[in-house]
């Protein structure tokens, strides 16, 4: 008989941890504060050592995958991030809740690498939005008992349902605040971009503006020499301001830029590790690349190459940004060469 109460106690402790865990959530609407605040009020709220919280891009691509339990320490030992392979990938396929007494028993297991904890329990929560997958939740370890309970994955079940909401209002939230960005720096470009009658001094301003209103992580303007076969780096802002120095050339048919500035087409990468001819394939903190190319009648005479901290960073709001950006330099660049046309005629003639 004395289940019951204890039932009781442990329902009311569990209801109102939740509603506090849901106040705490609702409260916030930057996505990264919301996806690391999901993670870390699971792992609290149900009681695990371990939560990972796994976001869903399209396709049901594995984009981010966030911690808690973990030090950076420990994750930068583990290395890169899982690709939804094993359990992981058996969770975005069945799309349902899924209980496990021992995780690495399961045949689906596809193991962990060296340094990973040790896991041993596991419940998992798909994160439903209108019928749509947003991610998962995934916990291990359970304390204080060998495994998560109906009770776990119900509580969890909720909460999963309120992080959906609190994930989509962030995702709209910060999808506004992207297109008043991308139409402020627009706008600014365009006033800038009339005044400026130096092509290095033009150059430097675009991708600095560029930077600082999307928060790439490099941008960068490359000079194309079609009769030389090389592109030249003009203007660079970001980390590797310090490493790459303007005028330094590089062959036309490697990286990302290269095949633009042959091709003239617009290309994106969405996860640059798995691509060897990126012009950042070596910088393991660079996730995703983007070049648009620069015309001025009909020529190809630069590339604008943009790095993003996140695979599949860049949509298709960055590729028209980027292009109507082009489209501004082209314009500012003609008008400079004919200004420069100008000047040499008017020192013949002096």
């Amino acid at each position: 008989m004395a289940i019951e109460p204890n039932r009781r106690i442990l329902t009311e402790t569990n209801n109102q941890g939740l509603y506090e865990a849901i106040w705490n959530l609702t409260s916030e609407l930057t996505l990264d504060v919301v996806l690391q605040k999901v993670t870390d009020l699971s792992r609290e709220l149900v009681g695990a050592s371990y939560c990972a919280l796994g976001v869903l891009g399209d396709n049901a691509r594995l984009v981010r995958f966030i911690t808690s339990g973990i030090s950076e320490r420990e994750r930068e030992r583990i290395g890169k991030d899982p690709e939804g392979k094993g359990i992981l990938g058996m969770m975005i396929r069945r799309q349902k809740p899924l209980r496990l007494a021992d995780l690495a028993a399961n045949p689906e297991s596809a193991g962990v690498p060296p340094h990973h904890p040790r896991m041993t329990s596991f419940l998992g929560v798909p994160i439903v939005y209108k019928g749509q997958i947003l991610g998962n939740i995934y916990l291990t370890n359970k304390i204080e008992t060998e495994e998560f309970s109906q009770d776990d994955e119900n509580l969890l079940t909720l909460f999963a349902a309120q992080a959906a909401v609190a994930m989509e209002n962030a995702r709209l939230f910060e999808n506004e605040s992207r297109r008043s960005a991308q139409l402020d720096v627009l706008n600014r470009a365009g006033r800038e971009l009339s005044r400026i009658l130096d092509l290095d001094e033009l150059f430097q301003m675009v991708v600095e503006l560029l930077r600082e209103g999307f928060n790439y992580r490099n941008v960068k303007i490359f000079w194309v020499d079609l009769a030389d076969s090389t592109l030249q780096v003009r203007a660079v802002a970001g980390p590797e301001q310090g490493n790459v120095s303007p005028g330094i050339g590089q062959p036309i048919d490697q990286k990302l830029e290269g095949w633009v500035a042959r091709n003239g087409q617009t290309a994106l990468w969405d996860d640059v590790s798995q691509m060897l001819r990126s012009s950042s394939s070596k910088d393991l903190k660079t996730c995703g690349e983007l070049a648009v190319p620069v015309k001025v009648k009909e020529e190809i005479v630069a590339v604008i190459n943009v790095d993003g901290m996140e695979p599949y960073t860049f949509d298709a709001s960055d590729i028209k940004t980027l292009e109507t950006l082009s489209d501004q330099l082209s314009v500012a660049i003609e008008n400079i060469q004919l200004n420069m046309q100008q000047q040499e005629q008017s020192r013949r003639l002096a």
